[in-house]
C-alpha cells in the first residue's frame, strides 16, 4: 500500500539534505555533553593525617544595666502632697519614716483656741507640726513619741525626750 501525503501548493515540501543531517547529529551531541557532563558527583574528600580541633568561644558577657526605681518625695513645708487622695485612706501613704523633729529646729507658727483648750501649729524639723492636749502630731497626724508639751496664752513649751524643756514664742 502506497502512501501519499497531500501537502499544499503554497508550502513547499522540504528534504533533508545530508549536510543537515550531519548538523543535527552535532547539535545533539553538544547537548548532550553540556547537559550531561555537568552532573557528576563531588569527589570525596581525602582524609588528612593531622587533626584540626576548633573550639567553640563563648560569647561575650554583656552587663545590662538594672533599672533604676524613681521615687517621688513631696517636701511641701506648709501644702498637702497632691498626690495622696482626699477621701479615704491609702495604706502606705505618707513619706516614710516618722520624722520627730529637734527642739531647736521647731518655730511657733499660731496658736488657736477656745475658752477650753488650745492649739498650737509648729513649723521646722523637716515638717509641720501640731501640739494638742500635751501631745504632739505631725501633718499626717501620727502621734511624735518622746515629745510633749503646755500651750500657753502666747507662747508654748515643750519637752523633749530626754527631758530638756524648750519655749518657743512668736518672733517679735
Amino acid at each position: 500500500m502506497k502512501r501519499s501525503l497531500s501537502v499544499s501548493p503554497s508550502i513547499p515540501r522540504l528534504r533533508p539534505s545530508t549536510s543537515l543531517r550531519a548538523g543535527g547529529g552535532l547539535v545533539y551531541g553538544l547537548c548532550l555533553l553540556l547537559l550531561g557532563g555537568g552532573c557528576s558527583q563531588p569527589k570525596p574528600a581525602e582524609p588528612s593525617n593531622t587533626r584540626t580541633v576548633r573550639r567553640a568561644t563563648p560569647p561575650p558577657l554583656i552587663s545590662i544595666p538594672k533599672p533604676t526605681e524613681v521615687r517621688y518625695d513631696y517636701h511641701g513645708d506648709s501644702r498637702r502632697d497632691p498626690f495622696i487622695p482626699l477621701t479615704g485612706r491609702v495604706a502606705g501613704s505618707g513619706r516614710g519614716e516618722l520624722v520627730v523633729p529637734q527642739l531647736g529646729a521647731l518655730t511657733l507658727k499660731g496658736i488657736v483656741g477656745d475658752k477650753h483648750k488650745r492649739v498650737a501649729l509648729l513649723v521646722g524639723g523637716g515638717g509641720v507640726f501640731v501640739l494638742k492636749d500635751g501631745k504632739l502630731y505631725d501633718n499626717r497626724n501620727r502621734l511624735i513619741h518622746g515629745i510633749s508639751g503646755t500651750v500657753k496664752e502666747r507662747s508654748v513649751v515643750l519637752t523633749g525626750p530626754d527631758r530638756t524643756v524648750k519655749e518657743l514664742a512668736f518672733r517679735q
